[in-house]
């Protein structure tokens, strides 16, 4: 792929991709930070090596969803939104 023109990896995480520190979650934030990270550095050895693939991280919002709904609370305390599914989708 490193050779193809234009071709893109697309890691899919969950919402806030390591960058908010989300209280309950340190570990599952430092992982995603982690991840963050490794993109970042991927996408910089492509390029200085002259690469046209690219790396990305794809973070929806969180989704007015019945197996988040126990966490909207403290999301919106800590002022993330929570948008509906179709626009997520």
């Amino acid at each position: 792929m490193r050779n193809e023109k234009g071709s893109t990896i697309v890691n899919i995480g969950g919402f806030a991709d390591g960058r908010m520190a989300f209280p309950y979650y340190s570990v599952d934030v430092a992982t995603r930070a982690g991840v963050f990270s490794f993109i970042k550095a991927i996408n910089r050895e492509l390029e200085i090596e002259g690469h046209a693939t690219r790396v990305t991280y794809f973070c929806p919002s969180p989704a007015d969803t019945e197996a988040e709904k126990p966490f909207h609370v403290l999301w919106k305390k800590i002022g993330i939104t929570i948008v509906p599914v179709e626009k997520v989708a």
